[in-house]
């Protein structure tokens, strides 16, 4: 009879004990399962900040060199009229020096802008 009720309590308890085992295992599985979700809705955002990024810097780049273009059509056109309303000798124009520097320095200085313009708006991110 000790036996029977030895047994009997083995049983309960081992079986209390696999049902309390099984209740933790089903805990650890939810919190698995949120901890992987957390981690989808982490890798989904990244991955739309850094095409947001992407795209900002392609539009930052894309302005510069708008700029910069811009630049160089201004000085081209600003040389086109200069070499109509220069004198001419001989069919030649004749261009000062200090006419050919100002238009390079001219240049430089809207290139310079644009690259700070660039800088800036890297640098603030907007």
């Amino acid at each position: 009879m000790i036996k029977v009720v030895i047994a009997v309590v083995l049983i309960l308890t081992s079986a209390g004990a696999w049902l309390y085992l099984d209740c933790l295992n089903k805990q650890e599985q939810g919190a698995n399962e949120k901890i992987h979700i957390g981690i989808e809705q982490a890798r989904a955002e990244a991955k739309k900040r850094m095409s947001a990024k992407a795209s900002f810097e392609l539009q930052i780049n894309t302005n510069l060199t708008n700029c910069q273009a811009a630049a160089e059509k201004a000085k081209a056109d600003y040389a086109n009229l200069m070499q109509e309303i220069m004198p001419r000798k001989r069919g030649q124009i004749v261009t000062p020096p200090s006419i050919t520097d100002g238009i390079e320095k001219v240049l430089a200085t809207a290139k310079a802008e644009c690259q700070q313009i660039y800088d800036t708006q890297l640098k603030d991110g907007h």
